[in-house]
């Protein structure tokens, strides 16, 4: 095979490579909102490949002496010698949130060194612009290799090294094969741009192997996705009969057949009748609530808290209180996730009060982006940092976290002074971003 076939072959891959680069990014970022957040760092370094696949073969296949595209060439090689600093610096950006994820935040020198030295190689390529170190051109336009390109490989090794060592001394947020692939990668373009500098190849081997990275990458996000798409699923259906078994609790039930034998006994039927069509409705809601995998509107929300408020008040003789304050009714929330709140609030708040009385005030309304959900009342209130983690009332507050996070992409803020009162206030993004809940950034 002479040269002119495999400078065609060499520049039909790296157009099929810009190309791939180009729709996995489109795909990403189509899908960002089902997936895990980091994902604009992935769909920026796609790009980038891309950009730089496409300059390197606008740069090799070109006629150069075409006048008017002079300053298009000279832009192209610089992009192909630039580019490949910008995606191993965001790469390494990347991989420390991943690492932030799994195992908690890494040190931060690994990822200061890679920026520092984007800056410096960077620098090193403008110079070279002017003093013709990595290549220069001559009165015709003709492109010439420098006398230090070398150095231009050698300092893309040493990002590559940057990355191999930070993944290394963080290798325990990476699972076997995750840690195989990546340094059978960074081995890869490491042999590239040997093979690149000792002139073993005519062409450019790196960018090749930039493409293979790429889609090995991408096949790592995809199975990444699918087993974090998993753990939310059996997060989220462990929330959910947690919230099932809470909610028909005995207890529960017996008092409030008490409480419809009581108005029986009293010979007050309409009373009694009253009682059974609120405990019948709850009861349905409860059921109907386990396979619910949706959310609701506030409003049907409001109905089953209502229902149990109402019980509630019955039971205790009006010494427990609700005030409703609904703002806004226009948005939806996890199935029973105000009603624990509100239950929350009766039974470790108000009702651990020596005369057992007290205010639940439940209010809506929007807050920038957001949606808000405010639950207060002027109980016993607790301290956070004295709750253990086993605490019968932060398994509830639990529940509702992981649901709101996982069925809204929303969040639960709890402020609370002991002895006081207990504000717990639930936030859904007005754009609602389901099961995006785990972030890489």
């Amino acid at each position: 095979m002479d040269i002119v076939q495999s400078q065609l072959i060499y520049t039909i891959l790296e157009l099929w490579g810009g190309v791939f680069c180009i729709v996995g990014a489109i795909c990403l970022f189509a899908t960002r909102k089902l997936t895990v957040k980091g994902i604009e760092l992935i769909t920026t370094i796609m790009l980038l490949t891309a950009v730089l696949l496409f300059s390197d073969v606008f740069a090799w296949r070109f006629d150069r002496g075409t006048e008017n595209l002079k300053v298009l060439f000279y832009f192209a090689d610089f992009l192909v010698l630039a580019l490949p600093y910008a995606v191993y610096s965001m790469a390494i950006v990347y991989l420390a949130g991943f690492v932030s994820f799994r195992i908690g935040k890494p040190k931060k020198r690994m990822v200061k060194a890679a920026n520092a030295l984007l800056v410096i190689n960077l620098g090193i390529l403008v110079i070279s612009c002017f003093a013709g170190l990595y290549h220069w051109y001559d009165e015709n336009g003709g492109y010439h290799i420098g006398k230090y390109i070398n150095l231009h490989f050698a300092l893309c090794i040493l990002c590559v090294l940057i990355m191999a060592i930070f993944v290394f001394r963080n290798r325990k947020a990476f699972y076997i094969w995750e840690r195989i692939i990546l340094f059978a990668i960074f081995i890869m373009l490491i042999i590239s741009y040997i093979t690149e500098a000792t002139n073993l190849f005519t062409l450019s081997p790196s960018n090749f192997a930039a493409c293979v990275a790429m889609i090995i990458i991408l096949i790592m996000h995809s199975i990444e996705c699918a087993m974090v798409s998993a753990r939310q699923r059996e997060e989220l259906d462990q929330a959910k009969r947690q919230m099932y078994l809470k909610q028909i609790q005995p207890h529960f039930v017996l008092n409030s057949l008490t409480s419809i034998k009581q108005a029986c006994d009293d010979n007050d039927p309409q009373t009694a009748g009253w009682l059974v069509e609120k405990f019948a409705d709850f009861l349905k809601e409860s059921l109907s609530s386990i396979s619910n995998t949706e959310c609701i509107s506030i409003t049907k929300e409001m109905q089953t808290v209502r229902n149990f408020m109402d019980i509630i008040d019955d039971r205790f003789d009006g010494d427990v209180k609700a005030v409703y304050d609904l703002q806004e009714v226009d948005f939806v929330v996890p199935p029973f996730s105000v009603q624990m709140l509100v239950e929350n609030a009766v039974k470790h708040g108000i009702r651990k009060k020596p005369d057992g009385k007290g205010t639940v005030w439940i209010k809506t309304r929007h807050e920038g982006a957001d949606y808000v959900v405010e639950v207060l009342d002027d109980g016993v209130g607790f301290d956070p940092e004295a709750i253990s983690p086993g605490d019968e009332s932060q398994i509830g507050l639990k529940n509702v976290e992981t649901r709101l996070r996982l069925m809204c992409g929303g969040k639960l803020e709890i402020e609370s002074m002991s002895g006081k009162s207990t504000r717990v206030i639930m936030r859904i993004p007005k754009k609602q971003e389901a099961r995006r809940a785990v972030s890489y950034s």
